[in-house]
Parts: structure tokens; sequence; C-alpha cells
């Protein structure tokens, strides 16, 4: 599929900004969170990174969730998280991933779910890219425990990515569904 004209007929240049804009909402939201959490355990002793220091966990919504520091030198939950040059790695796989979103954003622009999905990607790339640059890791802090099992700790971020992912998920199925009814039709 060609990429064509940056903005093709019918296509207003408004629909870009607010794509642009939701990927860029979502990083505010990200690195505001995140400071908001890095500052509110400052105030109880916590500082980063959090190496071999107790943190007491701050239940939210009667425990369903708990608010809970943790430095990821891994990717989203904490994927290979670890000591090593995985951060350089995930630097590097994390700019590969943007130009990839950007290729593709403009090869499928004509599907406003795809615009979507890959606005919230690129806003919870950006998000966790900037941890990445500035202290070599990434700030986590939500906790999900669910019965006895302890869910990775993630951010908005990762909570992004995902969400993106899943309509990426379901504009792919829904397109391979059309093009198998397509083609029986033929």
């Amino acid at each position: 599929m060609s990429p064509g004209p940056l903005v093709g007929a019918g296509e207003p240049a408004r629909a870009h900004i607010a794509m642009a804009s939701l990927a860029s909402f979502l990083v505010v939201a990200d690195q505001w969170t995140k400071r908001a959490i890095v500052d509110l355990f400052s105030a109880r002793g916590i500082e980063l990174p959090v190496g071999y220091q107790r943190v007491e966990p701050i239940p939210v919504l009667g425990g369903v969730f708990h608010l809970r520091i943790q430095e990821n030198t891994g990717g989203a939950f904490s994927i290979l998280s670890g000591p090593g040059h995985v951060s350089v790695v995930l630097l590097v796989a994390s700019v590969l991933a943007l130009g990839f979103i950007g290729w593709y954003y403009w090869s499928y622009r004509d599907s406003p779910w795809m615009r979507c999905a890959l606005a919230f990607i690129a806003g919870g790339a950006v998000g966790n890219l900037i941890d990445r640059v500035r202290l070599r890791y990434v700030v986590d802090f939500i906790d999900v425990d669910i019965g006895s099992y302890q869910w990775p700790f993630f951010n908005i971020a990762d909570m992004a990515i995902c969400m993106g992912a899943g309509m990426l998920a379901v504009h792919i199925g829904r397109y391979r569904r059309q093009s198998a009814a397509g083609g029986r039709e033929q």
C-alpha cells in the first residue's frame, strides 16, 4: 500500500492534529503521574532508585490496587528486567518502533481506528522513552494483586501501549475477516 499524499481528500489535517494531541496528552499524563508518585514517595522517605529500601504500598480503591514505586530497567511489565545493557537495547528498540509506528500511521491513515491505536502506542512509547533517556530506567508504580497472583508493576505508558495494541489486534482481526469474506464472494 502506497502512503500517498500526507493529507488525502476528505482527510482534514485536524484528524492528524487530534491523533498527535492524543499521543501528547498520554505522554504528559504519564510523566505527570510518575512525577507525582516520585514526590509522594519522596515525602515518605523513599527515593529512586529504590534498591533495597522497604516500600510500603499505598492501597487505592479499598485495596483493589496499590501504589508502590519501582524502577524498571526492562520492558513493559518488567520483562527483561535486571542488570546489563538491556536498557540500551530497549532504547534503540523504542526509537525503531516509533519510526515503524510513523510509517504504519501514514500507510494506513484511512482508518481512524488504526490511527487512534497507533497514537496510544506512540504516546506510551514516548512516555517510557523519556524515562529511559533521562533516568536509564522507567518508573513503574501501579501494583495489582488478584488473590495470590501479583501482576507485574506498570504505569500509564504501559497501559496506553496495551490499549493501543488491543485496538490494533481488533482492527487486524476485523480486516482479516472482511478480506476472507470478500475473497469467498469472488
